[in-house]
């Protein structure tokens, strides 16, 4: 959603891109806790009839599929909001914060 104006649009494509690395963060969260999903939904399926070793193995990919989902997946949530929100706080840094 880009502003018609040229001064507020390149404002808006430049507080974008300052956050650009959170938002590769969160498409990340979201599409591994996706594929997490999709693995444990058929080692679900298949651990009933499993034995031995490949029961132990859907087991444990039904395993880190709750691990990531409770200890990652929490942080798109932050992420969304830092996304959202209209305060640039990178942009609000100045070079002489640093001398």
């Amino acid at each position: 959603m880009l502003m018609a104006d040229t001064g507020q649009q390149e404002s808006v494509v430049e507080r974008w891109m300052t956050y650009s690395t959170l938002y590769l963060e969160d498409f990340w969260l979201v599409t591994m806790g996706w594929q997490w999903l999709k693995q444990a939904l058929s080692a679900r399926e298949k651990l009933g009839s499993a034995k031995g070793g490949a029961a132990s193995f859907y087991d444990g990919k039904i395993s880190v599929c709750r691990y990531f989902f409770a200890c990652y997946l929490p942080k798109h949530e932050a992420l969304c909001h830092r996304l959202m929100t209209k305060e640039a706080l990178t942009l609000s840094i100045q070079t002489e914060h640093f001398s």
